[in-house]
């Protein structure tokens, strides 16, 4: 018991020190107009239309009020360093929640560790100073408590799940659509088995009959629930609009992904099926219809393939480990000394590649002069009446200059500056100026821009340099400031 113990706290160790070995320093932009709108939402509430750039009547949907409220207010408290330590602990709690889910399904720690050890490197690109540190880790909490619930019938996870979409809806709203992707399965399997299709011992895959009544309670609550927060329906619709609108063929994160280059992906279904089609291991139908769902959702976009590396492979694991199972390979071949030597050593091998990691990432700024405009921002400060200033400004640092205080022509809020929001073609106007399939003058005197902020290998500055009505009046390594004369 003593060495069971003992080697739960070197597994601990080892993801925690893994973890944090891969979360980079750097602030990103979605950080800064978090901390921005979390401001303004502590000082005036929920404003109607939005303060932070400086078109008029556009409106603000509050999709992440909580964690711009949580960001702002520890930036207040502790500056970036606070807003670190609060990435590093969430980070940390979604990769522990995985390893003690899946050691939950499995049983066997080193089978569970090992899994979480090789998924942790896929969130690193996640693991940033965005809602979905949040979301995510309430997304798998929820798939525990669906899954204890249906197991085990006991309340407690049903009041956990009652709790869990007002958490969702307030922290991260455009996500929340998700929330109903785990009761689905259990629908599909309620139809099928009430259409008489039934498993028997020879079946390779397991329909069972249960009671779902908790479960459309649930859902119902879940729906209700949605309405819970300042976004309204704008909960339900976001998602859709956003996928069907120009943003998608604009922001990467917003594009489909291509199976054939996303080897993780492709290996996992591959893994399943594989297994599937050719053992004699038994697979559940809800689990089969879970990894579906979600494959879907993570091949149309590549924002959902961190809740396909998150959740689905969590099913794929459990198939994985069911199938080892069956074939009676054992997992405790080793003595536990040698298991303990084992983790000692790997344990070791992590804390100095984390040390060192950490030391490199220690020598970086939160903000890197090569990606935002620190110098040009703080010539704006000291040299422009900011109230009369129109600026054009890159969707990659927007969230910098809203940090600082100076509205801006867009930001990284992509659904802002979207027809489908707010009747405006601003983003599709500056993605065809950025492209070079619109004149750069057609979009500074359509918006009135009074000064434009680029960097210097953008497309507008081959042609804006030679304009005699633009004037520079800074300029640097990586960026440029323009002013209109007169």
């Amino acid at each position: 018991m003593k060495k069971d113990r003992v080697i739960q706290i070197i597994i601990i160790l080892l993801i925690c020190l893994t973890t944090i070995s891969i979360i980079k320093k750097p602030v990103e932009s979605d950080t800064l107009f978090s901390i921005a709108v979390g401001d303004r939402i502590s000082k005036y509430g929920f404003e109607e239309e939005d303060q932070l750039v400086w078109h008029e009547g556009l409106r603000y949907i509050y999709l992440r009020w909580g964690f711009d409220v949580i960001v702002d207010k520890i930036y207040d408290f502790f500056g970036f360093d606070g807003i670190r330590v609060f990435i590093i602990t969430l980070s940390i709690a979604q990769t522990l929640a995985y390893y003690f889910i899946l050691n939950h399904f499995t049983k066997k720690k080193i089978f569970s560790a090992f899994a979480t050890l090789l998924i942790i490197p896929t969130l690193g690109d996640e693991f940033v100073g965005r809602a979905q540190l949040i979301s995510f880790l309430l997304f798998l909490i929820e798939y525990y408590c669906v899954e204890r619930l249906v197991e085990t019938n006991n309340n407690k996870y049903f009041f956990a799940l009652t709790i869990l979409p007002l958490l969702l809806v307030n922290f991260h709203t455009s996500t929340y659509p998700l929330y109903f992707v785990f009761y689905l399965p259990y629908l599909a399997e309620w139809i099928l088995s009430k259409l008489n299709l039934k498993s028997d011992n020879y079946s390779k895959i397991i329909i069972e009959k249960r009671n779902i009544k908790k479960l459309l309670i649930l859902i119902i609550i879940g729906i209700i629930a949605g309405f819970c927060s300042p976004s309204g329906i704008d909960a339900y619709r976001y998602v859709f609009n956003v996928m069907g609108a120009i943003s998608a063929d604009i922001i990467a994160e917003m594009q489909p992904v291509n199976i054939l280059e996303n080897e993780y992906i492709a290996i996992g279904i591959s893994l399943f099926i594989g297994i599937m089609a050719f053992t004699k291991t038994k697979v559940r139908i809800v689990d089969c219809f879970l990894l579906l769902g979600i494959t879907i959702m993570s091949l149309n976009t590549v924002r959902y393939t961190f809740f396909f590396y998150l959740i689905a492979s969590i099913v794929i694991f459990k198939l994985l480990y069911n199938f080892l199972d069956d074939y009676e390979v054992k997992f405790d071949f080793i003595s536990s000394r040698i298991k303990v030597f084992l983790l000692v050593t790997s344990f070791t091998i992590v804390t100095l590649i984390s040390v060192k990691n950490l030391i490199y990432n220690s020598a970086e700024n939160y903000i890197n002069a090569k990606d935002y405009p620190i110098a040009a921002t703080q010539y704006i400060k000291n040299n422009i009446d900011i109230s009369k200033m129109k600026i054009y400004n890159h969707f990659n640092f927007g969230g910098y200059l809203e940090f600082e205080g100076i509205p801006v022509f867009l930001d990284a809020r992509a659904e802002m500056f979207l027809p489908e929001f707010n009747n405006t073609t601003i983003l599709e106007d500056w993605n065809l100026q950025l492209e070079g399939n619109e004149h750069y003058k057609k979009i500074l005197n359509k918006y009135g821009i009074t000064h434009a902020l680029l960097y210097n290998d953008e497309k507008m500055n081959l042609y804006i340099i030679d304009d005699p009505e633009w004037n520079v009046v800074y300029k640097d390594d990586t960026f440029v400031l323009y002013q209109r004369v007169n």
